[in-house]
Protein backbone atom coordinates (compact mmCIF):
# COMPACT_ATOMS: atom_id res chain seq x y z
CA UNK A 1 0.00 0.00 0.00
CA UNK A 2 1.72 3.36 -1.25
CA UNK A 3 1.88 5.95 2.00
CA UNK A 4 0.81 10.20 1.67
CA UNK A 5 4.03 11.37 -0.20
CA UNK A 6 5.78 14.00 0.70
CA UNK A 7 4.45 16.07 -2.32
CA UNK A 8 1.03 15.15 -0.99
CA UNK A 9 1.83 17.11 2.27
CA UNK A 10 2.81 20.08 0.71
CA UNK A 11 0.09 20.23 -2.11
CA UNK A 12 -3.04 19.00 0.36
CA UNK A 13 -2.29 19.85 3.78
CA UNK A 14 -3.35 23.77 4.33
CA UNK A 15 -2.93 25.00 8.42
CA UNK A 16 -4.82 28.29 9.70
CA UNK A 17 -4.95 28.24 13.12
CA UNK A 18 -8.63 26.93 13.09
CA UNK A 19 -8.35 23.74 11.03
CA UNK A 20 -6.86 22.24 8.00
CA UNK A 21 -8.12 20.22 5.14
CA UNK A 22 -7.12 17.07 3.77
CA UNK A 23 -7.73 15.60 0.40
CA UNK A 24 -7.95 11.60 0.17
CA UNK A 25 -6.13 11.20 -3.04
CA UNK A 26 -4.78 7.95 -4.88
CA UNK A 27 -2.22 8.22 -2.52
CA UNK A 28 -4.98 6.48 0.54
CA UNK A 29 -7.04 3.78 0.23
CA UNK A 30 -10.44 4.98 0.87
CA UNK A 31 -13.36 2.06 1.10
CA UNK A 32 -16.31 1.64 -1.15
CA UNK A 33 -15.72 5.15 -2.87
CA UNK A 34 -14.00 8.91 -2.83
CA UNK A 35 -15.39 11.77 -0.57
CA UNK A 36 -14.86 14.00 -3.66
CA UNK A 37 -12.69 16.96 -2.92
CA UNK A 38 -11.14 17.81 0.94
CA UNK A 39 -12.03 16.96 3.92
CA UNK A 40 -12.28 19.43 6.15
CA UNK A 41 -11.14 18.88 9.92
CA UNK A 42 -12.57 21.78 11.88
CA UNK A 43 -12.07 20.93 15.18
CA UNK A 44 -15.40 21.99 16.35
CA UNK A 45 -16.62 18.77 13.87
CA UNK A 46 -14.35 16.11 15.55
CA UNK A 47 -16.11 13.51 17.29
CA UNK A 48 -20.27 12.83 16.49
CA UNK A 49 -23.22 14.40 18.88
CA UNK A 50 -24.85 12.06 20.65
CA UNK A 51 -28.10 12.46 18.72
CA UNK A 52 -26.51 11.38 15.56
CA UNK A 53 -27.28 7.55 15.73
CA UNK A 54 -26.80 4.41 13.13
CA UNK A 55 -28.60 1.45 12.38
CA UNK A 56 -26.71 -1.40 13.18
CA UNK A 57 -27.26 -4.50 10.66
CA UNK A 58 -27.42 -7.65 12.06
CA UNK A 59 -25.05 -10.65 10.39
CA UNK A 60 -22.21 -13.12 11.74
CA UNK A 61 -18.74 -12.03 11.98
CA UNK A 62 -16.32 -14.22 10.03
CA UNK A 63 -13.21 -12.64 11.95
CA UNK A 64 -11.85 -14.93 14.76
CA UNK A 65 -12.77 -12.73 17.51
CA UNK A 66 -11.92 -13.12 21.59
CA UNK A 67 -15.20 -13.85 23.52
CA UNK A 68 -15.43 -11.31 25.18
CA UNK A 69 -15.25 -9.42 21.64
CA UNK A 70 -17.82 -11.63 20.06
CA UNK A 71 -20.05 -10.37 22.91
CA UNK A 72 -19.60 -7.32 22.55
CA UNK A 73 -20.70 -7.49 18.73
CA UNK A 74 -23.39 -9.09 19.56
CA UNK A 75 -24.38 -6.52 22.50
CA UNK A 76 -24.28 -4.29 19.95
CA UNK A 77 -26.30 -5.87 17.25
CA UNK A 78 -29.24 -6.90 19.75
CA UNK A 79 -29.54 -3.19 20.20
CA UNK A 80 -30.85 -2.42 17.07
CA UNK A 81 -29.99 1.82 17.10
CA UNK A 82 -27.09 3.06 18.67
CA UNK A 83 -24.94 6.64 18.37
CA UNK A 84 -22.30 5.96 16.04
CA UNK A 85 -19.54 6.94 18.73
CA UNK A 86 -20.76 4.15 20.65
CA UNK A 87 -20.49 2.11 17.21
CA UNK A 88 -17.00 3.05 16.48
CA UNK A 89 -15.64 2.74 19.72
CA UNK A 90 -17.06 -1.12 20.26
CA UNK A 91 -16.29 -2.22 16.69
CA UNK A 92 -12.27 -0.61 17.57
CA UNK A 93 -12.01 -2.15 20.86
CA UNK A 94 -14.10 -5.81 19.81
CA UNK A 95 -11.11 -6.09 17.08
CA UNK A 96 -8.35 -4.56 18.73
CA UNK A 97 -8.22 -6.09 22.32
CA UNK A 98 -8.74 -9.67 19.80
CA UNK A 99 -5.30 -9.03 18.61
CA UNK A 100 -1.59 -9.38 20.00
CA UNK A 101 0.55 -7.27 18.47
CA UNK A 102 3.64 -8.82 16.64
CA UNK A 103 6.10 -7.01 17.96
CA UNK A 104 9.61 -8.89 17.04
CA UNK A 105 7.61 -8.53 13.38
CA UNK A 106 7.09 -5.18 13.82
CA UNK A 107 10.55 -4.13 15.00
CA UNK A 108 11.78 -6.27 11.95
CA UNK A 109 9.85 -3.97 9.78
CA UNK A 110 10.54 -0.56 11.28
CA UNK A 111 14.38 -1.05 11.05
CA UNK A 112 14.34 -2.33 7.92
CA UNK A 113 12.27 0.72 6.95
CA UNK A 114 14.94 2.82 8.75
CA UNK A 115 17.63 1.08 6.85
CA UNK A 116 16.20 1.96 3.33
CA UNK A 117 15.29 5.66 4.45
CA UNK A 118 19.08 5.96 5.58
CA UNK A 119 20.13 4.56 2.44
CA UNK A 120 18.14 7.18 0.04
CA UNK A 121 19.01 9.81 2.62
CA UNK A 122 22.20 9.28 1.74
CA UNK A 123 21.90 8.63 -2.20
CA UNK A 124 20.88 12.04 -2.34
CA UNK A 125 23.62 13.73 -0.41
CA UNK A 126 21.81 14.62 2.62
CA UNK A 127 24.20 15.35 5.82
CA UNK A 128 25.32 13.00 8.07
CA UNK A 129 23.06 14.32 10.81
CA UNK A 130 20.04 13.64 8.47
CA UNK A 131 20.82 10.60 7.37
CA UNK A 132 20.63 9.32 11.12
CA UNK A 133 17.22 10.23 11.79
CA UNK A 134 15.65 7.38 10.22
CA UNK A 135 17.93 4.85 13.06
CA UNK A 136 16.98 7.56 15.57
CA UNK A 137 13.29 7.06 15.38
CA UNK A 138 13.52 3.11 14.92
CA UNK A 139 15.51 3.25 18.20
CA UNK A 140 12.33 5.06 19.84
CA UNK A 141 9.61 2.92 18.44
CA UNK A 142 11.86 0.08 20.04
CA UNK A 143 12.60 1.50 23.27
CA UNK A 144 8.31 2.06 22.95
CA UNK A 145 6.91 -0.86 22.37
CA UNK A 146 9.73 -3.03 24.60
CA UNK A 147 7.30 -2.76 27.43
CA UNK A 148 4.22 -4.53 25.82
CA UNK A 149 2.65 -7.04 28.05
CA UNK A 150 -0.67 -8.83 25.90
CA UNK A 151 -3.27 -9.54 27.94
CA UNK A 152 -3.00 -13.76 26.92
CA UNK A 153 -6.09 -14.27 25.63
CA UNK A 154 -5.74 -12.68 22.13
CA UNK A 155 -6.90 -15.27 19.17
CA UNK A 156 -5.51 -12.91 16.34
CA UNK A 157 -1.82 -11.77 16.04
CA UNK A 158 -0.56 -8.70 13.74
CA UNK A 159 0.36 -5.22 12.84
CA UNK A 160 -2.02 -2.26 13.24
CA UNK A 161 -2.62 -2.82 9.78
CA UNK A 162 -3.96 -6.02 10.02
CA UNK A 163 -6.34 -4.37 13.08
CA UNK A 164 -7.49 -1.83 10.97
CA UNK A 165 -8.34 -3.66 7.97
CA UNK A 166 -10.81 -5.81 10.13
CA UNK A 167 -11.80 -2.71 11.72
CA UNK A 168 -12.91 -1.58 8.10
CA UNK A 169 -14.48 -4.53 7.35
CA UNK A 170 -16.57 -4.28 10.05
CA UNK A 171 -18.01 -0.84 10.01
CA UNK A 172 -18.43 -1.85 6.49
CA UNK A 173 -20.91 -4.89 7.14
CA UNK A 174 -22.64 -3.82 10.28
CA UNK A 175 -22.62 0.37 10.75
CA UNK A 176 -24.01 0.79 6.54
CA UNK A 177 -24.86 4.73 6.43
CA UNK A 178 -24.90 6.41 3.31
CA UNK A 179 -23.52 9.20 4.45
CA UNK A 180 -20.55 7.56 5.90
CA UNK A 181 -16.78 7.11 4.56
CA UNK A 182 -14.25 4.91 6.29
CA UNK A 183 -10.92 6.00 5.15
CA UNK A 184 -8.02 4.05 5.90
CA UNK A 185 -4.65 6.71 6.49
CA UNK A 186 -1.49 5.10 6.60
CA UNK A 187 1.60 7.18 6.75
CA UNK A 188 4.58 5.30 4.91
CA UNK A 189 6.97 8.26 4.51
CA UNK A 190 6.89 10.70 7.34
CA UNK A 191 8.07 8.88 10.43
CA UNK A 192 10.11 4.89 10.83
CA UNK A 193 7.20 3.80 12.72
CA UNK A 194 4.13 3.99 10.53
CA UNK A 195 0.47 3.83 11.76
CA UNK A 196 -2.89 2.34 10.30
CA UNK A 197 -5.88 5.02 11.39
CA UNK A 198 -9.61 4.92 10.14
CA UNK A 199 -11.12 8.09 9.33
CA UNK A 200 -14.45 8.19 9.54
CA UNK A 201 -16.23 10.88 7.63
CA UNK A 202 -20.15 11.86 7.13
CA UNK A 203 -20.26 13.72 3.75
CA UNK A 204 -23.07 15.63 4.79
CA UNK A 205 -22.66 17.31 8.28
CA UNK A 206 -18.22 17.04 7.93
CA UNK A 207 -18.01 15.62 11.45
CA UNK A 208 -15.53 13.31 11.86
CA UNK A 209 -13.22 11.10 13.91
CA UNK A 210 -10.56 8.33 13.84
CA UNK A 211 -10.04 5.18 15.00
CA UNK A 212 -7.25 3.52 16.51
CA UNK A 213 -5.60 0.54 15.33
CA UNK A 214 -3.82 -1.91 17.49
CA UNK A 215 -0.85 -0.37 19.07
CA UNK A 216 1.47 -0.79 22.01
CA UNK A 217 1.53 3.08 22.37
CA UNK A 218 -1.72 4.36 22.33
CA UNK A 219 -4.36 2.12 24.13
CA UNK A 220 -7.34 3.31 23.16
CA UNK A 221 -9.77 2.88 20.43
CA UNK A 222 -12.21 5.98 19.61
CA UNK A 223 -9.36 8.54 19.28
CA UNK A 224 -9.99 11.52 21.88
CA UNK A 225 -9.70 15.01 20.57
CA UNK A 226 -6.62 15.66 22.87
CA UNK A 227 -4.77 12.56 22.08
CA UNK A 228 -4.96 13.50 18.02
CA UNK A 229 -1.87 15.07 18.47
CA UNK A 230 -0.24 12.38 18.84
CA UNK A 231 -1.30 10.70 15.54
CA UNK A 232 0.64 13.64 13.45
CA UNK A 233 -0.19 14.25 9.94
CA UNK A 234 -3.36 14.59 8.69
CA UNK A 235 -4.32 15.10 11.96
CA UNK A 236 -2.88 18.00 12.76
Amino acid sequence: MQGITKQGLEDHLMDDKKHHFFNPTGDIIVSDENVGGFIPFHNRDYIFSHDRTVEIADGSVSIRLTPASGALLTELMNKGQVPLNEALEIIGKAVNNSYRYDISGAIKRVRNSALGRRAYYAGKGYSEDRCRIPMTEAREFVRGVRGYRPQGDETLVGYCTHAGNHIRALLSQFVVDPKLRYINVFDRTLRAATHDTTLVFDIESQHWAVINSKSPLKPFNLVPFERLKEFGYPYT
